[in-house]
């Protein structure tokens, strides 16, 4: 029996593209069930297209690296403080925490102080940066949902509530038309290779790794004309970034059609490398920071990979260019090589369509969202 409440409200934040995907997939999925809840926080355009008070985007929010984070710390504890008075002032019944892990596990730990039920969807990568804060988080985080099968054992060590609801992309992860349409659309010819190339969808990621993108498909174009090249605009970038820094590769905003279509992707370390994974397309795997940023990074960092179809698939199934190996001439070495290895490039398919399989059933923000309305409903009188 669907129960439907009154003037029950959410605080949500998700700082990032991803985020606010898996938000509005929750925020659907939940108003099957209870469609009197009211959404407001942090979020993007998915979010905001379906009626959820935004206080801030997310595009102001999406900083990469610890020192562009530096940078920006005023703003940040300007926000920070603002969502509290928010807090206070609107008494949501749950406060949902989207990944965004440098911002909402500080944010979770006032918000429970305060007395508020937290649920937290895409768990901080603690496996990656940090074991040791799990047991810390069990005192303010009354949920966890995790995307990873290998992530329920570790919270669950620690005493914490955790459900593995499968990851999201398993259902959404489709191409947005056929692959005959994408080629005609494009204005790409079917019977030529074509290479994708997946900057990222922060505006540091794109500003550092497009340029490179660009000058290997030069590079590569020299020796390979056959081939085809085609960039996938994020949704929150504006089409004139690209332009301006690969004047002459094609751009589309279809990027899960370059992920489904490609027979081999230039990818940005991130979700993306997931999707790409799901479509079994062979990919490179490409990240480049800040240079304080990484130096930092490689501190706390404990996981031999860096790419989430490598971490998942527990090994190195494709290769990864990090720092000053994310640079142009190898990105165009490391494609030919691949190219031109067939036996290479099957193995690499059979290998992510086992990572595929690990990612669990479709339907995860269905389970998300009868979580929150268990929670919901567990606080009210």
């Amino acid at each position: 029996m669907t129960g439907i409440s009154e003037h029950r409200s959410v605080m949500v934040i998700a700082g990032e593209e991803s985020g606010d995907a898996r938000g509005a997939e929750v925020i659907s999925a939940l108003r099957t069930i209870d469609p009197a809840v009211s959404w407001f926080g942090i979020g993007g355009d998915r979010m905001a297209g379906l009626g959820v008070n935004l206080i801030y985007h997310m595009r102001d929010m999406a900083f990469l690296g610890f020192f562009e984070v530096i940078r920006h710390l005023p703003f940040i504890f300007r926000v920070y403080r603002h969502l509290l008075r928010e807090l206070r002032t609107r008494n949501p019944d749950l406060v949902l925490l989207i990944d965004y892990p440098g911002f909402n596990l500080k944010f979770a730990k006032q918000a429970r102080k305060r007395g508020f039920t937290t649920a937290y969807f895409v768990s901080p990568q603690v496996w990656a940066w940090g074991r040791g804060r799990v047991k810390k988080m069990a005192a303010f985080i009354d949920r966890m949902h995790v995307i990873f099968p290998f992530e329920e054992a570790l919270y669950a060590e620690s005493g914490i509530d955790v459900r593995f609801v499968g990851h999201p992309l398993v259902e959404s992860c489709r191409p947005d038309t056929d692959r005959e349409t994408f080629f005609r659309r494009e204005g790409l010819d079917a019977g030529r290779p074509v290479i994708g190339l997946l900057p990222g969808s922060r505006r540091q990621e794109v500003q550092r790794l497009l340029p490179e993108m660009a000058a290997a498909a030069g590079i590569l174009g020299k020796s390979r004309p056959d081939l085809q090249f085609i960039t996938a605009k994020a949704p929150s970038m504006d089409a004139a970034v690209y332009a301006g820094l690969a004047p002459n590769l094609k751009t589309t905003g279809n990027t899960r059609d370059v992920m489904a279509y490609a027979d081999v992707a230039l990818v940005a370390s991130g979700t993306a490398t997931l999707e790409t994974a799901l479509f079994r397309t062979p990919m490179i795997i490409c990240y480049k920071m800040a240079r304080l940023s990484y130096l930092i990074g490689r501190l706390v960092v404990t996981v031999p990979h860096i790419g989430l179809a490598n971490i998942v698939a527990g090994k190195g199934i494709v290769p990864e260019l990090i720092q000053q190996r994310a640079a142009a001439p190898v990105m165009a070495e490391q494609l030919q090589r691949l190219l031109a290895d067939k036996p290479r490039l099957q193995r690499m398919r059979d290998d992510l369509g086992k990572v595929a399989e690990k990612l669990g059933a479709a339907g995860a923000a269905s389970r998300v969202a009868a979580s929150l309305k268990e929670l919901m409903d567990r606080e009210t009188p």
